[in-house]
């Protein structure tokens, strides 16, 4: 079952904490697409042969947290619990 935190950003799912992304990075991706749509980034001449019909505007999925841990981390012996936060993956459809 999933429950809201006390900062109301977080959502806890199975006792793992999974952190909203924050709103300006969402707005961000948002704008960035449009522009990318209106300068017909999407319509280069070979995604104009290979589709017949128009295609819908992108849509944003949900966002996840990315974290890093590297091979010099692991040879010195640390875990999950080193790593550390790098960004966000957003997923486009």
């Amino acid at each position: 079952m999933a429950s809201i935190s006390q900062n109301h950003k977080d959502v806890i799912l199975n006792g793992i904490i999974y952190q909203k992304e924050p709103d300006e990075a969402v707005e961000s991706m948002r704008i960035g697409l449009k522009q990318m749509v209106a300068g017909r980034a999407f319509n280069t001449p070979l995604l104009c042969r290979a589709v017949t019909e128009k295609a819908a505007e992108p849509v944003l999925g949900q966002a996840l947290q990315v974290y890093h841990l590297g091979l010099s981390d692991l040879a010195e012996g640390k875990d999950i619990r080193a790593a550390v936060h790098a960004g966000w993956y957003t997923v486009v459809s």
